[in-house]
């Protein structure tokens, strides 16, 4: 068959601009995905960014709470010398109070320097909890405001920790105010919410790789990352 002279540079015009089209097609589709992909991770950057300080914001006002709580002169009349008037039917009530105002704390307690809890709003553990090996009063009972490690709640499994803030009289620490946070009530409010693309989703780990927070509440304190390559690249 011949083929005309047209023909000739016809067909492989047709090939070269195809060929282009297809080039020129990937090479768009590859930089339209490579900006894609650099517009998902600034947004999850910011995003990063913000709920961290969301959370360091709303752990700061807890903490807060408190200190201040820890001024109250009840307490300190608690944690009186024995040959002086206490009041611990009234600390209890307070403890129980505040903790009806304030729902995000699973439990509210006084201790003495002994570590023994005198104040409680699980009321049937008072003057028989020691918790003298706690971290959290080890640090507080030096005078330091401290925040516990994250452990699962002994009555409902939520990941929990403990503000511990230091109970002064005449300038000296005589007890320990702790109060238990129930982390679910900031991850539902900020973190749950979050949604990336069509199928993206936050989660906060803690330091070392714990699941704190996941759309999947069965991954809550039990998967860690630490254990993945994605998690070590992380951490």
């Amino acid at each position: 068959m011949k083929v005309k002279l047209r023909e000739k540079f016809l067909i492989p015009t047709v090939f070269v601009t195809v060929l282009g089209m297809l080039v020129i097609g990937y090479s768009a589709y590859v930089t339209s995905s490579s900006a894609l992909r650099i517009a998902y991770e600034s947004q999850m950057c910011q995003l990063s960014e913000g709920l961290t300080k969301q959370l360091d914001a709303w752990i700061g006002e807890r903490q807060a709470e408190i200190a201040v709580a820890a001024m109250n002169s009840e307490f300190i009349a608690l944690l009186a010398p024995d040959d002086m008037p206490n009041t611990p039917a009234l600390s209890n009530d307070i403890v129980r109070r505040m903790r009806e105002q304030y729902t995000f704390f699973a439990d509210i307690g006084v201790i003495d320097l002994k570590g023994i809890v005198r104040a409680f709003t699980a009321t049937e553990h008072v003057d028989r909890l020691d918790l003298s090996e706690r971290d959290y009063f080890k640090e507080a009972v030096k005078g330091h405001a401290t925040i516990s490690r994250v452990f699962p709640n002994r009555v409902n499994g939520e990941p929990t920790f403990v503000i511990a803030s230091p109970i002064h009289r005449d300038g000296e620490v005589v007890g320990v105010l702790f109060a238990g946070v129930e982390l679910p009530r900031f991850s539902t409010a900020f973190i749950d919410p979050v949604q990336i693309g069509r199928e993206g989703y936050a989660y906060l780990l803690d330091d070392q790789g714990i699941t704190l927070a996941h759309p999947n509440k069965d991954f809550i304190l039990d998967i860690d990352t630490s254990e993945f390559d994605f998690g070590k690249h992380m951490l």
